[in-house]
């Protein structure tokens, strides 16, 4: 994980402030966490994704240029909610739980708590997503609210068997309660890992939900 700060690249550690209109990348099996001091906020920064961070009067602003982003944003100002944007869209949140992905094909946004308000950015076209739900916006296509299950914030694709029993422990540290498995078509098997996901969560005592995605 890096930083670009106007025209430095800077590692990033566990104690590093962050500023206005620095951009956090990603690099591949990398992710990164930023927490918001003196509030309950956080944004977790998934593998190959690139976040510029910035405010304006006063409410946080970031700009998703690629990749994937989680968010627990705690209840803002009145009239400075926090605004996400991506190339295709603009995602208004006041405080709730939710997750973005952002790709050459458009804009998905799921919900888990809360409400947030999203943007098309082409037509300024706004839907409400409320929790529990799943807006993309792809292109001109018209935008279709969806019911989803529960949120996935636990990602297990790549992990290695012996980074699964830490996986899982931060997990319900932080109050994650899905597991997922990415299950590419290629033949391959995911049951080793996920299984032994399952049974170290099982044995510590912890109840998860598990989800399985084909890819």
């Amino acid at each position: 994980v890096v930083i670009q700060r106007g025209d430095r690249i800077l590692p990033i550690t566990a104690s590093t402030r962050l500023y206005n209109r620095d951009v956090i990348d990603t690099r591949p099996g990398a992710r990164a966490i930023v927490r918001y001091a003196g509030e309950h906020t956080y944004v977790n920064l998934r593998s190959e994704s690139q976040l510029v961070l910035d405010r304006h009067e006063g409410a946080k602003r970031l700009f998703l240029g690629h990749g994937t982003m989680l968010a627990g944003v705690a209840p803002q100002p009145s009239g400075k909610p926090m605004i996400v944007e991506t190339p295709q869209a603009s995602i208004r949140v006041a405080g709730t739980q939710f997750r973005v992905k952002s790709d050459a094909s458009g804009a998905t946004l799921e919900v888990t708590e809360g409400k947030v308000y999203m943007t098309r950015l082409s037509d300024q076209y706004t839907l409400e997503v409320p929790a529990g739900c799943t807006l993309a916006l792809m292109g001109t296509r018209p935008p279709t609210l969806l019911p989803m299950e529960q949120m996935v914030l636990a990602h297990l694709r790549n992990e290695q068997i012996p980074d699964l029993d830490k996986r899982v422990n931060l997990a319900h540290a932080l109050a994650v309660t899905t597991l997922t498995y990415e299950v590419p078509l290629d033949g391959s098997s995911p049951g080793e890992p996920l299984k032994h996901a399952v049974d170290v969560a099982h044995q510590a005592g912890f109840l998860f939900y598990a989800r399985v995605d084909l890819q």
